[in-house]
């Protein structure tokens, strides 16, 4: 069959049915195939059909294809039953077909969004890096020796107003930690771009010239505020009671 629809292929005129069945995008049935002679001539001889049904396969409003089905081996005539049953399936092909290439164009776009955002990222942060007035003066404090990421969270937690955001007080522990802007853009699954200018901010609030005097002077600035530990006596006394 494949061989005789491709070395003797006929061309959409108004000497095939098939050609009405694409200008109207609805499924055909003929019961005449032997005798039509609007039917492909060498398919017939081949398949032996003496009816079949035909339905097209409609995606963005366009006929990309379409579907010849017969009951020859059931030794019987299709009739309008076979033909509706042809013509939904083609149509929930059509849908799928459709809804693939809505979901690839869907892809195509997030991809090409998440490129121009952490483009824009990328350029905010050129134009801050050498940027020297986002640094105030200030004299730099000396840096806390044996800085990690325990004693960082535990500022943090302590001290409910912070200068800092949330998202920043996240960038500055992976600072302490001695993470690169790489490392942090991928744990926090954002793009390099987007911590350089999450760094420069960190650095302008707090006043420092370099990451490790940013995590010291945050913390000197959380120890300051936290409240005197309770004398002997006050223990003393909520122990009694």
């Amino acid at each position: 069959m494949v061989k005789a629809g491709s070395t003797d292929p006929v061309l959409l005129d108004q000497q095939v049915l098939e050609t009405d069945m694409v200008h109207r995008r609805q499924p055909i049935l003929i019961r005449d195939a032997q005798t039509n002679p609007q039917v492909h001539p060498l398919l017939k001889v081949v398949t032996g059909s003496r009816s079949y049904v035909a339905a097209p396969i409609v995606s963005m409003s366009s006929v990309i294809g379409f579907m010849h089905a017969d009951a020859y081996i059931d030794r019987r005539h299709v009739d309008t039953l076979d033909r509706e049953a042809i013509g939904l399936f083609m149509d929930g092909l059509g849908y799928a077909i459709e809804r693939a290439v809505f979901a690839d164009r869907m892809l195509a776009l997030r991809d090409q969004l998440c490129t121009y955002t952490a483009g824009i990222s990328d350029l905010m942060a050129s134009f801050t890096e050498d940027d020297m007035s986002l640094k105030p003066a200030g004299t730099p404090a000396e840096p806390v020796p044996g800085i990690g990421t325990n004693v960082l969270v535990r500022a943090i937690e302590d001290v409910v107003d912070s200068p800092l955001t949330r998202r920043e007080i996240e960038v500055l522990r992976h600072m302490a930690d001695g993470a690169t802007n790489a490392r942090i853009a991928t744990r926090l699954m954002v793009s390099e771009g987007t911590v350089k200018v999450h760094v420069k901010h960190i650095l302008r609030k707090l006043g420092a010239t370099n990451r490790a005097e940013a995590v010291s002077r945050y913390l000197n600035t959380m120890q300051r505020r936290r409240p005197e530990p309770a004398s002997s006596f006050g223990k003393k006394f909520l122990w009694n009671n």
